[in-house]
């Protein structure tokens, strides 16, 4: 079999690989905070004109097991967040954080209803509800940050203005709960704020890994290609996989998207194509690649 269908969805970006089936380090921001008392920043109070609505979970918590690792950038995202002494909600309260108070968790700690953070050299508990386990900074604009949580199966990105201290918008990816987040740079792209992707673990034999690109441009959320990779699990060899590919200098030319699918081989009529020995013919259905543009506005795509 000259190909290997695989479950990964790689990145090129600053010279570096991500795969979906690995543990990610972000492209984007470190995922650990750099004060060490994380209650030393003054935070911005959120517009009180904006209802936020509470959420009840934060990604796939009760699906899976989230490490630490796949963390970004945490932060406080209710108003005021109590800071307990233990996972348990009639524990002691040691403090308040703020709206957008950076947090660092501990190391090897997992994700569960609670978050494991470092306050000086003490471990101490915060409610995952409080808490936006992703945030990311614009890449052209460091007064706009987003806050990504999860709620009823659905991911809600909020875009705030550090300056003003509003929201500003909000965009919605129903159905889509990710097992990590990563970001694009896009300094160098025309008109455009961010650029993250959203990974899904399919997490059973035969299921689907799942990625969405999306993009913040001209004020306007939007999705800029949706990819996914699939194995066969049965007796018979066969995989379907599709990818994004960015360049590795952060420009906006070659956007690099493709599709790849192996399995049974079929004739013009559609009928499956067996060899004197009545097993059935397998190579490859699909090889195709496809060259992508950013002109300020749409992805273009680039004739050959």
């Amino acid at each position: 079999m000259k190909h290997i269908i695989t479950k990964i969805i790689c990145i090129f970006f600053a010279g570096l690989m991500l795969c979906s089936c690995s543990e990610h380090k972000t492209p984007g921001e470190d995922t650990h905070a750099s004060a060490a008392d994380t209650a030393l920043k003054s935070a911005a109070i959120p517009d009180s004109s904006w209802k936020v609505p509470a959420s009840d979970s934060t990604l796939k918590l009760n699906e899976f097991v989230m490490y630490y690792k796949r963390v970004v950038a945490p932060v406080t995202f209710s108003a005021q967040t109590p800071v307990y002494s233990k996972p348990d909600t009639t524990s002691k309260v040691l403090k308040v954080f703020a709206f957008n108070t950076p947090l660092i968790p501990v190391i090897n700690s997992e994700v569960t209803d609670w978050l494991e953070v470092q306050l000086n050299k003490d471990t101490v508990y915060l409610r995952t509800k409080d808490v936006a386990l992703f945030s990311f900074t614009s890449s052209t604009d460091k007064n706009l940050k987003y806050y990504v949580l999860g709620k009823n199966e659905t991911t809600i990105i909020y875009k705030y203005n550090l300056e003003q201290k509003k929201y500003l918008d909000m965009f919605s990816v129903p159905e889509f709960i990710p097992d990590y987040i990563g970001q694009v740079n896009s300094e160098h792209w025309e008109n455009t704020d961010l650029i993250i992707y959203l990974n899904s673990n399919g997490n059973c034999c035969g299921c689907s890994d799942k990625q969405k690109y999306l993009i913040d441009a001209n004020g306007t959320f939007d999705e800029l290609f949706e990819t996914r990779q699939y194995i066969d699990d049965g007796e018979i060899e066969a995989g379907f996989e599709s990818n994004v590919f960015f360049p590795a200098d952060p420009q906006t030319q070659d956007i690099t998207y493709s599709e790849y699918e192996y399995g049974i081989i079929t004739d013009i009529n559609g009928n499956e194509v067996y060899d004197k020995k009545d097993n059935p013919v397998t190579g490859t259905i699909k090889d195709i690649k496809k060259h992508y543009r950013w002109d300020g506005k749409k992805m273009i795509e680039q004739k050959e």
